[in-house]
């Protein structure tokens, strides 16, 4: 066998590793170029542009990064890896047949070291026809929607805002189920396609129609309020997240005000009050609707509640108009969310009973900070998934107030936060300092922050991180806050055991 095909042999591995995380980096930025672009300007794009090599774990099951199996994906991969083979085999041809003595290996290098270098535009060229066919499907796929909730005529309600909106949505749906046939997208679906698919699969002549908005730029959000108009609104909140697609704090407001001003100008808009940047959305979104702003929570709300604690395990308890209520909301964070779902309900008609049984019954999904005991004894706060400034200062402020002699924080730091990134962080780690807690670092974005703030004392090693939480006991709480590396992830599973 000629010594080049078997050198290109040998590096095959090396571009399937390489093409498998580009992959799995592109379907996770949902095929936007936007998003992509955004990535590619953060520390952690920087460092997957920079990382040539893989390392040894890349080629485990748990260490390599790929995407999920999905008909767009595969799609991607069957036009990129034609692509790529295309480029490989002209190379190898080149080298070998081509040369008029002997094989070419420095022509062998250039080729394959091109391929190699240049295989992230490679599978991004190779997802080009699938935004086309994308676009072409979703057209098709809103009318559809549009056409049953137009014969259904349910009571749309938008939510809204840059934090909160799944978990308010979720608490909607079951209090509002207690007296109404109640639709509700799943999870965080909250894009044209996400949002149109639910309808058409889901939909089914329900008295209400929750739906969940979200933009990453201006207009996105009045796109979708023009094929599903709502009649009331819930605003959660604002926090400077995917500022870098943004551009800035106002564009980020304008945007997150369309589904304001889409409301009629009989509409209501419930606003998180004690959100100075949900109060603004609210206002520069009515200019437009003149709907009605209602506060349900700050100085302003039209609903309070007694007192609020929470338990040993983060439990939030509440009492309202004389009744205690224990909940399996993890959290003081979740109060405004449960004051959201209180006041809605109330204008919609429950009876002070229906809404306190709701609270009571309602059990968290994992679009909610969950938790569970691990097998070493130690309590595990998941707040895994997306991380926003908002959660992440939240969920320290839970942990801070926890009675564990141990602390563990372990996060992989946020994206999307633009210029703000490093301010953000760097208050974050500082916060994380004063309540006493260990970190556990194991991402980019976020790092250099925290290392100035912990110095040696921040664990920044997989595998020393794998050993801190394998030694753990009933004594510590670890707190999980955001993605972190699937090997960590999996750790983590193998570890948990009962919920609570």
């Amino acid at each position: 066998m000629p010594v080049i095909v078997l050198l290109s042999l040998l590096v095959s591995p090396l571009l399937a590793v390489r093409w498998a995380r580009w992959l799995a980096i592109l379907q996770q930025k949902e095929y936007r170029l936007d998003r992509l672009w955004a990535f590619l300007h953060s520390d952690e794009g920087k460092y997957e542009l920079r990382r040539i090599l893989p390392r040894v774990s890349d080629f485990t099951r748990t260490g390599l990064k790929r995407p999920k199996l999905t008909a767009r994906v595969l799609s991607v991969a069957a036009l990129s890896g034609l692509a790529l083979t295309i480029q490989i085999s002209s190379t190898i041809y080149a080298s070998v047949f081509a040369a008029t003595l002997s094989p070419d290996l420095g022509r062998w290098l250039v080729g394959v070291g091109l391929a190699y270098l240049l295989l992230p535009l490679t599978v991004v060229i190779g997802s080009i026809p699938s935004v086309f066919i994308s676009t072409l499907i979703t057209l098709k796929t809103l009318r559809q929607a549009q056409q049953l909730l137009n014969k259904g005529q349910p009571k749309i309600i938008g939510v809204g805002g840059s934090y909160g909106k799944t978990s308010t949505k979720h608490l909607l749906h079951h209090f509002l189920s207690q007296k109404y046939s109640v639709f509700v997208t799943p999870r965080s679906f909250n894009t044209k396609l996400s949002v149109a698919q639910s309808i058409v699969a889901g939909y089914d002549n329900q008295e209400i129609a929750l739906l969940e908005y979200g933009a990453y730029i201006r207009g996105e959000i009045e796109y979708l309020t023009g094929w599903f108009q709502p009649q009331m609104a819930v605003e959660t909140g604002f926090t400077p997240q995917h500022l870098s697609l943004f551009g800035n704090r106002e564009n980020s407001i304008l945007a997150e005000s369309e589904l304001i001003a889409a409301l009629p100008e009989n509409g209501v808009v419930f606003c998180n009050g004690a959100d100075n940047g949900a109060v603004e959305i609210c206002e520069v979104g009515t200019q437009k609707s003149h709907a009605q702003i209602k506060m349900y929570s700050g100085p302003n709300s039209l609903l309070n509640f007694d007192d609020v604690k929470v338990d040993r395990l983060g439990h939030l308890v509440i009492s309202w108009q004389g009744k205690k209520m224990k909940t399996k909301l993890i959290g003081r964070q979740y109060v405004v969310n449960l004051q959201a779902a209180f006041l809605v309900s109330q204008e919609l008609g429950l009876t002070s009973a229906e809404i306190q049984s709701a609270a009571e019954s309602f059990v968290p999904n994992d679009s909610f900070i969950l938790g569970s005991m691990l097998r070493t004894g130690a309590y595990l706060i998941d707040d895994g998934g997306t991380s926003n400034p908002m959660g992440f200062a939240a969920a320290l402020e839970l942990l801070g107030e926890l009675p564990y002699a141990r602390k563990i924080l372990v996060t992989a730091g946020m994206i999307d936060l633009g210029e703000e990134s490093r301010q953000i962080h760097f208050q974050l780690a500082k916060r994380a300092k004063e309540l006493g807690l260990t970190v556990v670092h194991v991402g980019i974005d976020g790092l250099d922050e925290f290392a100035e703030v912990f110095e040696q004392e921040l664990v920044k090693d997989l595998s020393a991180a794998q050993v801190l939480l394998a030694h753990t006991n009933e004594d510590t709480v670890v707190l999980l806050e955001g993605k972190v590396p699937k090997i960590l992830e999996t750790q983590l599973g193998m570890l948990k055991g009962k919920a609570v």
